[in-house]
């Protein structure tokens, strides 16, 4: 009887522990990526060529991946959204994803972020793109106003390009046409991240847990007196 007691009071304090640890949470980076303006007069045209973008011209940009999402190697080309993180609500939007063009001549930039997507496609989800389990740019539209008039940019992998929308539908006229660096090796300031805010909410099972660990205490302190 002494020992029974004894044991519940000790399986009630372990469920209790096990209550009171954190559960396992997904391990989260942040890296900074590169690309370029594609060389040459034909991918940049007006009104982005009259306004200081230039053929050629580099920009840099930041993203948070999921590492427990990243595919294996031989896996093919994978997209992983965004929106499958399951901390994504604590992590800001231009952290989980920028990056922005300058001009070279002008004020002006075009600068992006995950919210752009998310405000103007509901339905359009963002992706990391990974190849075989490396980085390999990613699946992004975004619209945009430029000097009055809307234009698209699209994001396919690591190609990415810029095009004006007509009648509420963009066209094929490619206006500026670039490219994102890809593979592992591309990437830098790789850093281990933490969402900020990111809080869990126990399920009914980790409340039924919390409820034995401590009838199991009242077990053990009625055999202790």
């Amino acid at each position: 009887m002494v020992l029974g007691r004894a044991i519940a009071g000790g399986v009630g304090l372990m469920l209790m522990l096990m209550w009171l640890s954190p559960a396992a949470a997904d391990t989260y980076e942040s890296a900074t990526f590169t690309g370029a303006i594609n060389g040459g007069g034909a991918n940049v045209k007006a009104p982005f060529s009259t306004d200081g973008f230039t053929q050629g011209e580099t920009f840099s940009g930041s993203f948070v991946f999921d590492v427990q999402s990243v595919p294996v190697a031989g896996s093919g080309f994978v997209n992983v959204f965004f929106s499958s993180f399951p901390d994504i609500g604590a992590i800001p939007n231009a952290t989980a994803f920028g990056f922005s063009i300058q001009s070279l001549a002008t004020p002006d930039s075009l600068g992006f972020n995950l919210g752009d997507a998310l405000v103007q496609f509901p339905t359009q989800e963002a992706a990391i793109q990974y190849n075989n389990g490396q980085f390999n740019g990613f699946f992004y539209v975004s619209d945009f106003t430029f000097q009055g008039s809307p234009f698209e940019l699209q994001i396919q992998g690591s190609v990415f390009d810029v095009v004006p929308i007509v009648n509420g539908n963009p066209t094929f006229t490619h206006l500026i046409n670039g490219h994102i660096n890809v593979g592992d090796n591309s990437l830098t300031d790789v850093l281990a991240f933490t969402p900020g805010g990111a809080t869990s909410v126990p399920e009914p099972a980790a409340f039924a847990l919390l409820a034995a660990g401590i009838f199991g205490l009242g077990v053990m302190r009625r055999w202790r007196r």
